[in-house]
């Protein structure tokens, strides 16, 4: 017996940067732990970085005043000028990656909440769906167990109703008790096989 085709509906194509997500945060408390964590460890290593070039900055300005003590206006001037672009450049940077880390952690959140979606379809006994994930998604190998997995139902489904009108159709023609002890069997061996794959 021929299956029919998974619903074509159940799949779902979504393009481009974000595709149809239409917010950021998906799931607002996971993201911003991850997207935080990441921020302080940037800010720590920023700090450590800044206080070197600063002392760097500090140490060279104190080396040319000492030879050019005539230029210490123009010395001055450009430390302060120095530091200003050392801690303009952080902030671009800890921006950066802070947009990166929201970006990458809705890439895994949007994985985890299309899963719980898709998996409500398959408790509410629809097996023709089909999870696809954008491009850009993380965790890319849950698509294809996902999908092995309720096709994998799919056809244990399709078997057991197989077998179920088979037996249907027997008992239409049962002559003796042999018969109908035969047909009894099968139906309890179908209930085992049934009861074991919920059990």
């Amino acid at each position: 017996m021929d299956h029919p085709a998974p619903n074509s509906s159940a799949t779902i194509t979504t393009p481009g940067l974000l595709g149809r997500r239409r917010r950021f945060f998906l799931n607002r408390p996971h993201q911003l732990r991850a997207t935080l964590l990441t921020a302080a460890a940037v800010i720590v290593l920023l700090v450590i970085l800044n206080l070197v070039l600063y002392s760097i900055s500090v140490s060279g300005a104190n080396q040319a005043l000492s030879d050019s003590p005539e230029l210490a206006r123009m010395i001055k001037s450009q430390a302060r000028l120095q530091l200003l672009l050392i801690l303009l450049a952080s902030v671009v940077f800890l921006a950066g990656v802070f947009f990166v880390s929201v970006l990458e952690s809705h890439r895994t959140a949007g994985v985890a909440e299309k899963l719980s979606r898709y998996m409500g379809r398959v408790e509410q006994g629809r097996y023709d769906t089909r999870l696809q994930l954008r491009r850009e998604d993380h965790l890319q190998e849950v698509q294809t167990a996902f999908n092995q997995m309720t096709s994998a139902l799919r056809d244990r489904i399709w078997h057991e109703v197989e077998t179920l009108d088979r037996l249907a159709e027997q008992t239409r023609h049962v002559a003796t008790q042999d018969d109908a002890q035969k047909v009894a069997d099968e139906i309890r061996d179908l209930a085992t096989r049934m009861r074991r794959s919920v059990d």
